[in-house]
């Protein structure tokens, strides 16, 4: 789920050994909320941004998804997230994080046909809510459901597959031994790794980076905790080490009101959309082969016009240059004095 963490696994991962995208794509720079680094792919994040619009919905709404849906997506779409991955990840074995994977990750499986060694880090849903209240506004209410969403979504994708499992608080505290045993489970699963660089984790994580840190009864205490959230987060603190094949999971169905707020969510994402289209449309000037397609319209229509006063002029000058317009018009003129008499009169 964003914001518990992910951002510095990937760094930690990538500190290990393993590459992370090419650089012009990599976020590793301070940002809003994360002073130490997304360090995620932009390309790759962009591209999942458009595929939860594809399907229904967005980061802060996420779609309702049913089994199979990742074999229904148009073949283009496939195909473009193929050679989107292509252009960023150059090497046999690489690290990428994004928690929108959390949801979009049946489809990345199709696309790239590996199976994944997968790392998991998960925060107390309080610290993950005020955390994103602090940095995007979002009320405490649509960051519980959205943990709740994207960490369900996480652990049914995850079955079956090779997962460590481990708690954010964790990682901060003694994040030499997060390493040790991060190192150890790529290594069991193929991935050879470098030296362990004790220095360089120990200057990337920085305890002070985390905000937010919830009470310890604040979690029992705090009405939107719901026992279905709460049985889920006991479920990840069960699962906590490394799984080579991670057991699907047994899931207690939502309290209601989360899916029916993250409905809501979608609805306004949707209308928002259209609203900016609307907008866009209203301001954007035409393309420039909108224009010059009308601008040849016009054209052809000029000519045409042209072309047909010249045939109307050439009947006229015929007309004129007859001998019965020209013994005719001496009493044509005298008709047109006649009615002038008569109006005067």
């Amino acid at each position: 789920m964003h914001r518990s963490g992910t951002s510095a696994v990937a760094r930690l991962v990538n500190l290990l050994g393993v590459p992370l995208s090419v650089p012009d794509d990599v976020t590793s720079r301070p940002a809003l909320g994360n002073a130490s680094g997304h360090w995620e792919s932009a390309a790759l994040r962009n591209f999942n941004d458009g595929l939860l619009r594809e399907l229904g919905g967005d980061v802060l709404g996420p779609p309702e998804l049913g089994p199979g849906w990742a074999q229904a997506v148009d073949p283009a779409v496939f195909e473009r997230a193929q050679e989107t991955f292509r252009s960023v990840y150059s090497t046999p074995v690489w690290v990428w994080k994004d928690p929108r994977n959390c949801i979009t990750l049946p489809f990345w499986r199709e696309v790239l046909a590996a199976r994944p060694v997968c790392i998991v880090v998960h925060r107390n849903p309080l610290d993950v809510a005020a955390s994103l209240k602090h940095r995007s506004e979002i009320a405490q209410a649509l960051g519980l459901a959205l943990w709740d969403r994207y960490t369900r979504d996480l652990l049914r994708n995850l079955s079956g597959l090779p997962v460590l499992v481990g708690p954010y608080d964790d990682l901060v505290d003694d994040p030499l031994q997060w390493c040790t045993e991060l190192s150890s489970f790529l290594t069991a699963n193929g991935i050879f790794l470098g030296p362990f660089p004790d220095e360089a984790v120990l200057r990337f994580v920085d305890a002070g980076l985390r905000s937010f840190r919830a009470s310890p009864g604040a979690f029992d205490s705090d009405p939107l905790i719901s026992v279905p959230l709460r049985d889920i987060h006991k479920l990840l603190a069960d699962l906590q080490g490394p799984h080579e094949s991670l057991p699907t999971p047994e899931l207690p169905e939502p309290v209601g009101w989360m899916p029916a707020l993250l409905a809501e969510r979608r609805e306004r994402a949707v209308a928002e959309r259209r609203a900016e289209a609307l907008r866009n449309r209203l301001t954007t000037p035409p393309p420039a082969k909108k224009i010059a397609r009308r601008q040849a319209a016009q054209a052809d229509e000029l000519r045409r016009q042209a072309r047909k006063a010249e045939v109307l002029e050439a009947r006229l000058a015929q007309l004129h240059a007859s001998r019965s317009f020209r013994y005719g018009r001496p009493l044509r003129v005298f008709a047109a004095r006649a009615r002038r008499l008569r109006t005067r009169r």
